[in-house]
């Protein structure tokens, strides 16, 4: 099989037509086959039929998967460099670290790598095979901590999100002396990553800039905003927020950069923000989100409703800190076809 094209990637907005993914273990098909010990037909046949042979997460990233495929998106499977492809665990069908989106990032024509904390080492090296395909003028390491899901590209800014200083000192109250230490080196470690990605997108472009939103808590931009395209939509610049998780002074940096903010009446714990836009058209919305799928059919977006909900309890986390659609792949090709008209 030959290894795709991932030499030029490139990436203007969260918008434009997918193109290229990279996608954790759970949904590859020598994956599923290995896990089940059954044919691609065989699997597709126990889904049409009952899905009872199989554990619910496969079925949800088997349908992911199958949704990404027929879209005409490219997956783009790390590579173990001793284990292989996918360094599958067969026992939970799932791969190493569901949050790939975490550690490579395309911004324009550049793909980021971010530094992986130690505990996270087995990540940072499945990613090498995807880093080393791409040419020396297009790809550029950082040697700072910063999480992609916490990376959101939109128009010239790049959003991110960082506690505020009350926030921090809530979180912090709420740990013991070592976890504080832990706590404060990471929102350090975080704090002067995105200080040097912000060095990096002025250097490649003037244009580009990191705009820090202030939050109420400690959590990534996609669990709290969702910004929606405006092609064909009268260039209204809108964005759907989970308000209660916003300062007074996130909500007046987000007026001055959308024209509209709509609530997202879901519970946070399903997660409609982190919403992954196929094209300027359809988006992918874990199917317990119901609220947020509906308003976005109101505004006239195609909405591909896929659940989660045995992906959540396969990670045996809280639904919160799991992640939805948009944090289990990190796009590396994107058309640029989203720009407002």
């Amino acid at each position: 099989m030959n290894a795709p094209d991932t030499s030029s990637p490139e990436a203007h907005d969260e918008f434009g037509t997918l193109k290229s993914v990279v996608v954790w273990g759970g949904t590859s098909e020598e994956h599923l086959t290995a896990a089940t010990g059954q044919t691609m037909e065989e699997i597709l046949q126990t889904v049409q039929m009952h899905r009872k042979d199989m554990p619910e997460k496969i079925c949800e990233h088997l349908a992911f998967a199958t949704l990404l495929k027929e879209s005409g998106v490219e997956l783009v499977y790390p590579q173990h460099p001793k284990l292989g492809l996918n360094y599958p665990n067969v026992t939970t069908a799932c791969g190493p670290d569901p949050y790939c989106r975490d550690y490579v990032g395309v911004v324009d024509t550049t793909l980021y790598r971010t530094k992986v904390p130690e505990w996270r080492m087995s990540s940072h090296f499945l990613y090498q095979n995807i880093f080393d395909r791409v040419s020396p003028d297009h790809k550029q390491e950082l040697e700072a901590l910063f999480s992609w899901g916490n990376g959101m590209l939109y128009e010239d800014c790049v959003l991110t999100t960082f506690p505020t200083q009350n926030a921090l000192g809530q979180f912090l109250l709420q740990q013991n002396q070592e976890a504080q230490l832990e706590a404060l080196q990471h929102f350090d470690d975080e704090r002067r990553g995105q200080k040097m990605l912000e060095q990096a997108l002025c250097a490649s472009d003037p244009q580009r800039r990191l705009l820090r939103i202030m939050l109420n808590c400690h959590s990534d931009i996609d669990f709290v905003l969702a910004p929606l395209p405006q092609k064909k939509r009268g260039g209204v610049r809108r964005a759907l927020v989970q308000q209660e998780r916003l300062s007074p002074e996130a909500i007046e940096a987000l007026q001055e950069l959308f024209d509209l903010l709509l609530p997202i009446s879901d519970p946070e714990n399903v997660l409609g923000a982190n919403i992954l836009w196929l094209d300027p058209e359809t988006a992918v919305v874990a199917s317990e989100a119901k609220n947020t799928a509906a308003c976005l059919e109101t505004f006239g977006f195609n909405v591909k409703r896929l659940p989660m909900t045995g992906i959540w309890e396969g990670l045996n986390v809280d639904n919160h800190f799991a992640g939805g659609w948009r944090c289990m792949v990190s796009p590396l090709k994107r058309d640029n076809d989203s720009i407002a008209t």
